[in-house]
């Protein structure tokens, strides 16, 4: 197969600032990783101050960039786009590929709790009616694990139109996956950020966000235990604020911080990272720790979802301690660089902390599974699906479906 070089877009939602998020990150290396093959790369966001590869174009996001867009062009989008964009470009009769890396539905079941019962029926139903329009529309597209085809499924089966229930069944056969990648080169770092006073003590880290999706009360419970056990294991929360900006998220850091204080283990056993860390720092918290920690509720948000603060952890060759299930974590479990428990049962992840952290060759041994592992899925590799289709001729020639108009129009109207 002759490879093909052509003009490339890759169209997402966000801005891309001091602090590259998941979403970002992912721009950045699938950009690069275009432009070095020899493609003329155009990233679509709402602003970017920095981190883009040289030689790619940038352009703030606007209805009027679909106008841009020719047959042939390689054209990538978010399944995150606004309404109005997908529909544009649904209508113009450009194939596309969809990038569904993240169901982001499943996040907002998690903030159930926290908005009104309407307000989120009305997200959930205006994310379905976005995801069919997209997907019956697209030529092909990508998620992070298969679990993701299944929950898609589950969120078009419902409507009561037989050509859901046609699209639903034929997601398998219409994707990749193509999930978020080990950084490359390998992260390392001379300087130890941690203070001096816990450099000798074994340091835990939650490498990200506090969101509500996570289970942050079993993991202080787990912590709690270690201490009434002796151990002098510590857990550092690199992000100690709410940088999403989004409200909802306000009250799950408020409550980790609460609940540390009140299980009298601030500033002894648990510790926030104080203001926020850049790429640039990420190495040395990384490097400094002695392993990663995650903790997950019984959740669909869990079961569908690649933590991306994992891929940081292979990078370093750190070995990972879950509580509940996700794609990635097992996966490393399997690579013999992790130890998974079940959800929610504390004791037995506290057992299995302080046995492993107890046993320096079974660590060692942990932590160089963790480094093998993370070199099998480099961004190269697990971005490989995409590459190939960009460089395929025959690929970005045909346009899905007619999707459901009625629906479509309903989403536009926003009932």
């Amino acid at each position: 197969m002759v490879s093909a070089r052509r003009k490339a877009w890759l169209v997402y939602t966000g801005a891309l600032g001091e602090v590259l998020t998941g979403p970002g990150i992912r721009i950045v290396e699938l950009a690069g990783q275009l432009a070095r093959s020899g493609h003329e790369v155009h990233v679509v966001v709402d602003s970017c101050t920095r981190g883009m590869p040289k030689g790619v174009c940038v352009h703030a996001f606007d209805l009027d960039i679909v106008d841009g867009f020719r047959r042939g062009d390689a054209v990538i989008v978010s399944s995150e786009i606004p309404g109005r964009f997908a529909l544009k470009l649904c209508r113009s009769g450009i194939p596309f590929h969809l990038d569904s890396y993240n169901i982001a539905a499943t996040e907002l079941l998690a903030q159930a709790h926290q908005v009104t019962r309407t307000r989120i029926s009305l997200h959930l139903f205006r994310r379905a009616l976005r995801y069919g329009m997209l997907w019956e529309r697209c030529e092909w597209g990508y998620l992070s694990s298969p679990v993701q085809s299944a929950v898609l499924g589950g969120i078009f089966l419902p409507r009561r139109n037989p050509n859901w229930a046609r699209l639903a069944a034929a997601l398998p056969a219409k994707c990749s996956i193509a999930p978020m990648g080990v950084p490359a080169p390998p992260l390392r770092s001379q300087r130890n950020p941690y203070p001096e006073g816990l450099r000798d003590r074994p340091i835990l880290l939650w490498g990200g966000g506090i969101w509500s999706w996570f289970d942050i009360e079993g993991l202080l419970l787990a912590m709690s235990n270690l201490k009434n056990r002796g151990s002098p294991a510590l857990l550092w929360f690199l992000a100690s604020e709410n940088s999403s900006g989004l409200s909802t998220q306000d009250e799950p850091v408020r409550r980790a911080k609460e609940m540390a204080s009140d299980l009298d283990l601030l500033g002894t056993h648990v510790f926030f990272n104080p203001g926020s860390v850049s790429r640039e720092m990420l190495p040395g918290y990384v490097e400094h720790c002695s392993a990663g920690v995650m903790a997950n509720p019984a959740s669909l948000e869990a079961w569908c979802s690649w933590r991306t603060r994992l891929l940081d952890l292979m990078s370093a060759g750190k070995p990972l301690f879950s509580m509940g299930y996700d794609p990635l974590s097992e996966w490393m479990a399997n690579a013999g660089a992790a130890k998974v428990t079940p959800s929610g049962d504390v004791p037995m992840f506290a057992d299995e902390i302080s046995s492993t952290l107890a046993d320096p060759e079974t660590l060692a041994s942990m932590g160089v599974a963790s480094l093998v592992a993370g070199k099998r899925m480099a961004w190269n590799r697990t971005l490989g699906p995409i590459l190939d289709k960009v460089a395929d001729p025959g690929s970005f020639t045909k346009v899905g479906g007619d999707p459901v108009w009625l629906d479509v129009a309903r989403y536009v109207v926003g009932v």
